[in-house]
């Protein structure tokens, strides 16, 4: 909380509580502006509420009292949140990523048990986050068995680099242990072919929401994968790269791990 103050434009002299009470109004607003809009699904990052010091949750002992009471804080603030995007039919979609409330599928997974397991609580799913203590097979198995829905999907291909740190603050991806590299880069740690087509096997929620629901081909996006360089004709390779892939590939009928 007190990290973003400076950025927030807010009352300094609000305390914590105060300040969280400002920003989960201007989080209704979105929400309701979304709905009049017709925006069916928000694309969410969440932090960490509470004292659990940033990137610590590693080095702490798994399901301690200091996470046990960061998720109960959560989930405190969430359940307003969660009642209005369920009044808007709305579904909320956050991401996975370390040091954060969700910093593994576990994570996601009892923090949703917690809230009631809301239907309109899904996932934005992003297979770079997974390089610890799970893959992102792992991962979506483990989301689809527990009953959440992927409906937003990230496309970004990353590079693992030895002798740098993955936590850490560095901005520049090039000083950090993640590198982002080209989408159809051999040397990437994720197979964009079984990404996507992982992403749209029958049950899951993503082809159901966006073909069945909304009538919509399936959202894939992809990022500025080289933020440092040539930034737009990356963007601009990255999305003919995703167009020619889901446009071409043959989709599986079964999991990953089933496949293998």
């Amino acid at each position: 909380m007190v990290f973003f103050r400076g950025s927030l434009g807010e009352d300094p002299k609000l305390t914590d509580e105060q300040l969280r009470t400002v920003l989960l109004h201007k989080m209704a607003l979105i929400l309701i502006g979304a709905a009049r809009l017709g925006i069916r699904a928000l694309h969410l990052f969440w932090g960490q509420p509470g004292s659990v010091p940033p990137y610590g949750w590693p080095f702490h002992p798994a399901g301690g009292t200091n996470v046990k009471a960061m998720r109960a804080l959560f989930v405190q603030i969430m359940k307003p949140l969660v009642k209005l995007a369920e009044q808007l039919d709305i579904f909320l979609c956050d991401e996975i990523h370390f040091g954060t409330i969700a910093m593994n599928a576990d994570d996601y997974i009892a923090v949703w048990e917690e809230l009631g397991k809301p239907a309109c609580l899904a996932l934005g799913f992003d297979p770079s986050h997974f390089w610890h203590g799970e893959t992102w097979w792992q991962a979506l198995d483990k989301l689809r068995k527990a009953g959440i829905k992927v409906i937003l999907c990230h496309f970004k291909q990353t590079v693992l680099l030895a002798g740098r740190p993955m936590l850490s603050y560095q901005v520049d991806d090039r000083l950090r242990g993640m590198f982002f590299a080209q989408l159809a880069s051999p040397s990437g740690i994720v197979d964009m072919n079984a990404y996507a087509g992982q992403l749209t096997i029958p049950g899951t929620g993503l082809a159901e929401f966006w073909h069945g629901v909304c009538n919509l081909p399936i959202p894939g996006y992809a990022e500025a994968e080289d933020p440092h360089w040539a930034t737009w004709p990356v963007l601009v390779s990255g999305v003919h790269y995703l167009q020619g892939l889901l446009g071409t590939m043959c989709l599986p009928t079964q999991h990953f791990t089933a496949e293998m």
